[in-house]
Parts: structure tokens; sequence; C-alpha cells
């Protein structure tokens, strides 16, 4: 996701907790562009729980490319309730999906 949206350099080390990459990257990014990484990260979290409560309490599973649908179709529930920030990130996760 992070490369489809021309920041890959904000990519996590394998030794950073979550929080601490985070705010790291936060600080990197104009003020502008803090609320879209910010929903991104919210968005693709809550995607991970979602899937996580699957595998724990339904014992059902999803692959990468069904999961990355999953968040694509959670990323346009998003935009109808408002928050148009991250509609940058649906047209470019449409794109990487088409190429696959």
């Amino acid at each position: 996701m992070l490369r489809s949206l021309g920041v890959a350099h904000l990519l996590p080390s394998a030794d950073t907790t979550l929080v601490s990459w985070w705010l790291h990257c936060r600080q990197q990014l104009d003020i502008a562009s803090r609320e879209q990484f910010d929903s991104i990260v919210l968005l693709v979290s809550w995607t991970l729980w979602k899937e996580r409560n699957n595998r724990t309490f339904d014992r059902s599973s999803r692959g990468p490319l069904e999961l990355l649908g999953g968040l694509c179709r959670e990323l346009d529930d998003w935009v109808q309730a408002g928050f148009t920030s991250v509609s940058v990130l649906g047209a470019s996760l449409s794109q990487h999906l088409a190429s696959m």
C-alpha cells in the first residue's frame, strides 16, 4: 500500500513497534498528508483485527488477495461515510488489484 502511494520510504523495519513506526512516519510527512496516513494505518489495522477475529472465533481465513479486496471494500465504505481523505488510496489499490 505504501509503495502504491509513492511513500515506500515509510516501510517499517522488522524491529519497530507499530506505534513507534507510526509516530516516526507522521513526523516525516507534511501536515496535509498526516490525516490520510493516519486513516490508512487505522484502516489496515482494523482490517487485520477483523481477520484475526475471523480466524480465532470463526475458524475461517482469507488469502492475501481476498484480504486486499476486503480492505478495498472497507475503504469504499469509509469514503461513503465521509472519510474522503482516503479516496486517493482507493484509486491506487484498485489499480494495484487490476494489475494482479
